[in-house]
């Protein structure tokens, strides 16, 4: 039986990131107190947002 540990060298959740639509919580991915998948920190200056602003 695989653990958790084996499931996660194949999972394609290591290379994921929630969306990024603004500078809001969890970047605007979700209102929820944690996400599955961990924010990236560079959200407050890269997100959809800011992309519309310079366009």
């Amino acid at each position: 039986m695989a653990s958790i540990r084996d499931v996660a060298k194949r999972s394609r959740d290591n290379s994921r990131t929630p969306m990024q639509w603004n500078t809001e919580r969890n970047a605007g991915f979700s209102n929820s107190e944690h996400t599955w998948l961990k924010v990236n920190p560079n959200c407050k200056k890269i997100n959809v947002e800011q992309q519309m602003d310079i366009v």
